[in-house]
């Protein structure tokens, strides 16, 4: 009869992770990474000018969503906003909640609107009277996006063997 000790069944939250695990490809891994960058570069800095830097986040700063709309920081919440709803497209397509087919829509969509953003910030961060130079978190902002756009035709071979 063994050692006394009785198998215990893993929970539902530990099956779920261990499936999430299973899951894991490069494909996922950049769409993933991708929008997490995305997240993270909206609270660097997106501008620089004589030795001051500017993220969206900081008060006074004007970008070009944020002037569009007359508002002061709707940069940043916008880019995180994004940045959050691809991941959930990613949770959601790999938990299931949605198709595959629908997820991979929603991070190239999601993807590319990180991206078309970060590309007109820069153009707009440059075309600004005086010295204003492009921050490194829009680099990283807009990489990112792309990153995530084009996860979807990477291979969806796993990450671990």
């Amino acid at each position: 009869m063994g050692d006394g000790v009785a198998a215990v069944a893993p929970s539902p939250a530990e099956r779920a992770a261990s499936s999430l695990v299973d899951q894991l490809t490069w494909r996922v891994a950049a769409a993933g990474a991708g929008f997490a960058l995305a997240a993270i570069a909206a609270f660097l800095a997106w501008a620089s000018a004589g030795g001051a830097s500017a993220s969206p986040f900081d008060s006074g700063a004007r970008f070009r969503l944020g002037d569009a709309l007359g508002s002061d920081a709707i940069d940043g919440p916008v880019a995180v906003f994004i940045a959050l709803g691809g991941l959930a497209a990613l949770l959601a397509g790999l938990l299931g909640r949605i198709d595959s087919e629908t997820a991979r829509r929603w991070i190239i969509a999601l993807g590319a609107a990180i991206l078309a953003l970060g590309v007109v910030e820069m153009q707009f961060v440059s075309s600004r009277p005086g010295s204003a130079d492009i921050g490194f978190g829009l680099y990283v902002f807009a990489l990112a996006g792309l990153l995530a756009a084009a996860s979807p035709w990477l291979p969806a071979t796993k990450v671990r063997n």
